[in-house]
C-alpha cells in the first residue's frame, strides 16, 4: 500500500498525527509526534533524533554520525484507541542512511535470520509487570496485605 492510501485510511479513522516511536539499548520506549501529512517523510527519511541523547549509541555529538532517524515501518501503524486522532509507528533505527547495526530491531532481524538458517523459528513474548497499591489517605502506598485487597472495606 502507497504512502498516499496509507495516509487516506487514517485521515478517514480521524487520525492526523504519528507518534513515531523506537526503543533505546534498554527496550525503553522512545518516539515524537509528526504530523500525518509528513507520513511520505517519516516511511523515506525517519523522524530524526539527536544520537547523542540515545542512552548507549555511542553516536558522536556532531558530524553525519550525530543524526539518528527513527524510519517509519508502515506495515505497524495502528490508530491508539487511548489517544483519539493519534497513530503509532515503529520506527527502524538510520544513522548516516543505514541501518543503525545496534538498534533492538536490527540486532533481533540478525538473531531470527540466524535461526531461520537452521531452519527454526523464534517466538517472543512480553513479561507485563505492576504495582499493586493501596490508597492511605492522600497518599499511595505498596499493597502489603493481599488478602485485603479482594475484601471490600
Amino acid at each position: 500500500m502507497t504512502p498516499e492510501l496509507i495516509r487516506e485510511r487514517l485521515s478517514a479513522q480521524g487520525v492526523h498525527t504519528l507518534l513515531v516511536q523506537f526503543t533505546d539499548l534498554h527496550g525503553t520506549a522512545k518516539g515524537k509526534l509528526v504530523p500525518l501529512t509528513h507520513l511520505e517523510d517519516v516511511i523515506g527519511t525517519g523522524a530524526g533524533f539527536a544520537g547523542p541523547s540515545i542512552w548507549g549509541t555511542g553516536l558522536a555529538r556532531t558530524g553525519t554520525r550525530s543524526e539518528y532517524y527513527a524510519r517509519g515501518d508502515a506495515s505497524t501503524i495502528t490508530p491508539l484507541p487511548f489517544m483519539p486522532g493519534c497513530a503509532r509507528i515503529v520506527g527502524d533505527g538510520h544513522v548516516d542512511g543505514q541501518p543503525f547495526d545496534a538498534g533492538p530491531r536490527q540486532v533481533l532481524r540478525r538473531a531470527t535470520s540466524r535461526l531461520a538458517e537452521r531452519g527454526w523459528t523464534l517466538q517472543t513474548g512480553i513479561e507485563p509487570e505492576f504495582f499493586l497499591l493501596r490508597r492511605d489517605g492522600e497518599h499511595w502506598l505498596p499493597a502489603d496485605d493481599h488478602d485485603r485487597l479482594d475484601k471490600p472495606s
